[in-house]
């Protein structure tokens, strides 16, 4: 069992958990995702030349699903007041998901959305597994 400091610097530790520094950090695991993504291509997704792609910007990252290289569908992940902001494309109908840093509990930084606080890979889940594993590819 994890036994929490009960001398805890939540001072500092809220103080590294901003915007810049998560934003950061997701981008590093989320371009690990999609490299991951990449090699685990089905038979399906090789026949219809499907990839996904992460392109880098001042401030934002994004990532997309592409067939042939043209994009379909893609997920804009940027830097929000206090937290991370996730935009879709119109064509996926899906709402954009805002979030706001937090100290968990667990002496842990954490995305809050809503009620829900997310670790990182709760919410790389959360944000890519509409870009990463839809049930339906559009084009298809």
């Amino acid at each position: 069992m994890n036994q929490l400091d009960p001398n805890f610097d939540w001072v500092s530790a809220r103080a590294k958990c901003s915007p810049d520094s998560v934003i950061e950090i997701l981008k590093q695991q989320i371009e690990s995702d999609v490299e991951k993504r990449n090699t685990l291509l089905s038979a399906t997704e090789l026949q219809y030349d499907i990839k996904f792609v992460m392109a880098i910007g001042s401030g934002a990252f994004r990532v997309s699903r592409t067939r042939m290289g043209e994009m379909l569908e893609y997920a804009t992940f940027s830097r929000a007041n206090d937290g991370v902001k996730v935009i879709y494309s119109s064509a996926m109908n899906i709402s954009p998901i805002e979030t706001r840093l937090t100290l968990s509990d667990d002496q842990e930084c954490k995305l809050r959305a809503g009620e829900r606080e997310l670790s990182f890979w709760q919410f790389r889940k959360l944000s890519l597994e509409p870009i990463l594993f839809s049930p339906e590819m559009v084009g298809w």
